[in-house]
């Protein structure tokens, strides 16, 4: 695996492990489950980006192909 590919990795396992820590601090403040799509809503929220679509669960499982969130 080339070395370009191992930091894409690490990067996107250190973002998901920052989302499941959020999550888990959203869990406890709300005092019930918190899905992921939750989560990812809060963020979007709290820094004011905007997407043309709610996030939905199924981006979460389906890799974001039918709910594609593009920040720019």
């Amino acid at each position: 695996m080339s070395e370009r590919k191992l930091k894409s990795i690490k990067v996107e396992f250190n973002v998901w492990q920052e989302l499941v820590r959020l999550q888990g601090e959203l869990q406890k403040k709300q005092g019930k489950r918190v899905s992921m799509s939750d989560t990812i809503q809060y963020l979007l929220d709290r820094y004011y980006i905007t997407s043309s679509k709610k996030v939905s669960d199924s981006y979460t499982k389906s890799g974001g192909d039918d709910n594609y969130v593009e920040v720019t």
